[in-house]
C-alpha cells in the first residue's frame, strides 16, 4: 500500500456546504489539525504534505517524546544549538501565547 494511502487514512473528511471546497480534520500533537482546501481535487496530496510536517513539529519540538530535539535541549541543560525547524517552531508557540494572552502556546 503507498505511503500516501497509509498516511490519509487518519484524516476524517467533512461535506462542506460547497462541493468546491475540502475539509478534513485529525488529532494530532494534543489538538486537532484542520485542512481547508480550494479546489479540492488534491486533497490527498496536502494530506500527505501535512502528516509530514505534523510529523517532523512532533520530531522536533515534543515535550512527550524523549528523542525529541526539545527533550534533547531540555535535558542537555546548557548551551543547545537547534535547528532552524525547532527555533521557529518555539517563535510561534511564543507569539500564540503573547497574542492569545496564554490560552495558546
Amino acid at each position: 500500500m503507498p505511503a500516501s494511502v497509509v498516511e490519509t487514512e487518519r484524516w476524517t473528511r467533512s461535506n462542506t456546504e460547497s462541493p468546491e471546497i475540502a475539509l478534513a480534520e485529525r488529532d494530532a500533537l494534543g489538538t486537532t489539525a484542520r485542512v481547508v482546501l480550494w479546489p479540492p481535487e488534491r486533497l490527498e496530496d496536502v494530506l500527505v504534505a501535512v502528516d509530514l510536517e505534523l510529523e517532523l513539529l512532533d520530531k522536533q519540538a515534543s515535550r512527550f517524546r524523549s528523542d525529541s530535539e526539545l527533550s534533547q535541549v531540555n535535558a542537555a541543560g546548557g548551551v543547545w544549538l537547534v535547528t532552524e525547524g525547532l527555533a521557529e517552531a518555539v517563535a510561534v508557540a511564543l507569539s500564540a501565547a503573547r497574542l492569545t494572552g496564554g490560552l495558546v502556546d
